[in-house]
């Protein structure tokens, strides 16, 4: 009887000094890959990242789930919503800009900015993801600087539309209230509706449909075609199971200059609607 009960405590010992040493061992950190698995099937390596394997699918699936604020809003706000509405915001020529200026986030997520100050090695790599997708995209290392105004004025509708209002502090005294912009942000006009009095939050499958629309529509310099339109509809709304893949789309490429003219005007005639 007690030698049974000296072997239960002997394999009861072996198990739990087994638990404390596995998930230390070197040869599990060893293994560990920078690598990630794309929406696309494609790997993505963070240590030497490299874009010729993204696409499309990658950026705006990954930017439609992912939160803003840290998923701390009252409704599901995504970054692709942001930046779809950012597009809107700012001259013709920097809307190509102004839509992928967070794109870095589809594979980096995003962190909120008092968390991001605190990661130095975090923001290496997000500086070094950003200059190749960048580069990819035929797009300047640092946006302009009306996009930068344009992501700052989004902010503060975005605090006011979506967060919940200040409190008072612990020692009851109110809190600081959200800066008010007093002046245009944009050098340029916005176009008539693209940011209503209130911002309403879309859902994650309709962002992703909007974001990739904006994106056809940029890269071409013409809307998207209505069978293009169709193929990118039912490969997010249809169930796994029956879901086509996603229709390529090259991104990168230059507008011919007759195209981007024809887009522009386009858009001045549907302001004036």
């Amino acid at each position: 009887m007690h030698s049974r009960g000296r072997k239960v405590n002997q394999q009861y010992a072996i198990h739990d000094r087994a638990r404390r040493t596995i998930p230390y061992t070197h040869k599990a950190h060893a293994t560990m890959s920078s690598a990630i698995r794309t929406a696309n099937g494609q790997l993505f390596d963070y240590a030497q990242p490299r874009t010729h394997h993204l696409s499309l699918q990658v950026l705006a699936q990954g930017l439609s789930r992912e939160s803003r604020f840290a998923g701390q809003s009252a409704d599901l706000y995504t970054v692709a919503q942001h930046s779809v509405l950012a597009s809107h915001l700012v001259p013709v020529h920097l809307a190509r800009q102004a839509l992928y200026h967070d794109a870095a986030e589809a594979l980096l997520k995003d962190l909120p900015k008092p968390l991001k100050v605190l990661l130095g090695d975090y923001q290496a790599v997000e500086r070094q993801v950003e200059r190749e997708l960048f580069t990819w995209l035929g797009l300047p290392e640092h946006p302009d600087a009306a996009v930068k105004r344009v992501d700052r004025m989004l902010l503060m509708a975005e605090q006011r539309d979506l967060m919940p209002q200040p409190a008072a502090d612990q020692r009851g005294e109110p809190t600081a209230q959200p800066f008010e912009p007093t002046q245009p942000w944009v050098d340029e006009p916005a176009p008539a509706g693209a940011l209503p009095g209130r911002i309403r939050p879309w859902s994650s499958r309709w962002a992703c449909l909007r974001f990739a629309l904006r994106a056809v529509e940029l890269e071409r310099g013409r809307p998207a075609p209505v069978r293009l339109r169709l193929r990118l509809l039912a490969a997010i709304y249809m169930p796994r199971a029956v879901r086509p893949p996603w229709p390529h789309v090259p991104l990168g490429q230059p507008i011919p200059a007759h195209n981007t003219a024809r887009f522009a005007s386009g858009l001045a005639v549907e302001q004036q609607r």
